[in-house]
């Protein structure tokens, strides 16, 4: 275990820790909640993560999602890749800049073993989970029921 997870491990256990760090968990939605969670699971000690959002950081983000003012006009799943790797270097990281779709997501999504959701549109949640359900059902969604836009 690297020292940089100690205080985790502390906490979680060893046996905990050894499955968090062979965990690959998608994020999906880069903004109030996901980039916050992908934080919060980059500093805990994951094994990997997916990124995937279509949007690029604007000033509006900057008080309330993971970003900084230098990345302004970058697509998220890229800032939020940069910041995380400063917070974590031993975190595999896998990006997407783009929109979902049921015919996208199994090969984005492929060896997820938990899938964060964090989109704004009850549309869009609804179209993740039934494409998980139908497509992908060895992976766990985990939602978010906040859908601020």
């Amino acid at each position: 275990m690297s020292e940089a997870f100690l205080r985790a491990e502390m906490l979680l256990g060893p046996e905990a820790m050894s499955v968090l760090s062979g965990a690959h968990v998608a994020v999906l939605g880069l903004g109030g909640v996901g980039s916050w969670c992908a934080e919060a699971l980059a500093r805990t000690g994951v094994g990997a993560l997916t990124l995937a959002d279509h949007d690029t950081v604007g000033l509006s983000n900057l008080n309330r999602q993971q970003y900084k003012a230098s990345q302004i006009g970058r697509e998220k799943p890229l800032a939020l890749a940069e910041n995380l790797r400063e917070i974590n270097p031993y975190l595999g990281l896998e990006c997407h800049t783009l929109r979902l779709t049921p015919e996208n997501i199994p090969a984005v999504l492929q060896g997820a073993d938990v899938i964060c959701e964090a989109f704004d549109k009850a549309e869009e949640k609804a179209m993740l989970v039934n494409t998980v359900l139908e497509r992908l059902p060895q992976a766990t969604v985990v939602a978010a029921s906040g859908m601020a836009g």
